[in-house]
């Protein structure tokens, strides 16, 4: 929305845009396991809810990964991550 918001009102460059707003999807995997880890550690009731068969509660957790990434992280890899510290 705010690359649109941008465009729209300032004819800016998209790409470059995105760049000095750190806007780009983050798919470093080192740093959205630390924070996969840190949701799955502090939301037992969640994990322990997937793990009853609930498989539902893994988007609870994906959303808050994504709160604590800004909505910047990579929906691929932040579901391979959960998926895998959940086993």
């Amino acid at each position: 929305r705010r690359v649109l918001a941008a465009l729209w009102e300032k004819d800016v460059d998209p790409k470059a845009f995105v760049a000095e707003n750190n806007l780009a999807a983050q798919s470093d995997e080192g740093a959205i396991k630390d924070v996969v880890t840190k949701v799955v550690s502090s939301n037992e009731k969640i994990v322990a809810d997937y793990k009853a068969g609930k498989t539902k509660a893994i988007q609870a957790l994906f959303g808050l990964v994504m709160k604590e990434l800004r909505g910047n992280g990579d929906p691929a890899v932040i579901r391979s991550l959960l998926e895998d510290a959940l086993k």
